[in-house]
């Protein structure tokens, strides 16, 4: 999830290779941003599972590394591994 929402790369963004059994993913990385995800984690919270939150930076980010900050503080409470 990154702090803001991104559309992700132009389709197609995932390809099969058959012969080698593998997928290329070329997704980009495309999320609703922090407040999203956050609104959906805070309404699971208290259920019992695991629950992972992949964190990252803006493509066009100044800061990335704020960027990665701000995902650790935001979203430790909720999950169960970053």
């Amino acid at each position: 999830v990154t702090p803001l929402p991104q559309a992700g790369n132009p389709k197609p963004r995932i390809f099969r290779l058959t012969a080698d059994d593998a997928v290329i993913n070329r997704l980009g990385f495309n999320n609703e941003g922090h407040a999203a995800a956050e609104k959906r984690l805070a309404a699971r919270k208290g259920r019992s599972g695991i629950v992972g939150v992949n964190i990252g930076a803006n493509k066009d980010s100044s800061d990335r590394i704020g960027d990665y900050e701000r995902g650790v503080s935001r979203f430790a409470q909720y999950a169960s591994y970053l």
